[in-house]
């Protein structure tokens, strides 16, 4: 076949094998510009933005990906079976994220979930759960005719303070002062 190129995100067949064809897909879109301007920054806090855009990125890429085709690309069957529990975070991060309802959406007891997660994901579930939150904001902050409770609420804090300290905590300003800078 011939060339692999790219017209905006349109990635064709090339020699090598297939390069997936999402236009339409603004989740993507918008973390690959959310990377792309990370990358561009020289603050101490954009290794975080590029971390939190790629875990968004690999989420998104691997429901895709069928579970049977990404079993085999990586070693052991815990890893596999992470992939429907990061699918179902991305999913539901307006609602409460509890780890007994993450193991239980992959079939772990919650001591084996949250050692396996730990294990592969390289932080707790709770602390991978309130980064895509944070992740979620900082998108939907973006857009000035949302509101800032209507972004916590979306977003999965129960109260606008509780999403105020935790935006504070992890980007080191409030979402007001974030979204005016």
């Amino acid at each position: 076949a011939g060339n692999a190129h790219v017209e905006g995100f349109h990635l064709h067949e090339f020699s090598g094998g297939r390069v997936m064809d999402c236009p339409q897909d603004l989740m993507i879109r918008q973390s690959i510009g959310g990377l792309a301007r990370e990358l561009s920054k020289t603050d101490g806090l954009s290794r975080l933005g590029v971390h939190g855009y790629l875990q968004v990125l690999l989420v998104e890429l691997s429901r895709m990906l069928p579970l049977s085709e990404y079993a085999t690309m990586v070693r052991g069957g815990d890893v596999a079976r992470l992939a429907p529990v990061l699918n179902y975070i991305a999913s539901n991060l307006d609602k409460p994220l509890p780890v007994s309802e993450l193991a239980k959406q992959v079939g772990m007891s919650e001591s084996h979930f949250r050692r396996n997660f730990t294990r592969y994901m390289g932080q707790s579930p709770h602390r991978y759960v309130l980064k895509a939150r944070i992740q979620l904001a900082k998108g939907l902050l973006r857009d000035p005719s949302i509101s800032v409770l209507e972004v916590a609420g979306r977003c999965g804090f129960d109260t606008l303070s509780t999403f105020n300290r935790a935006f504070k905590k992890a980007q080191g300003m409030s979402p007001r002062e974030w979204r005016a800078g």
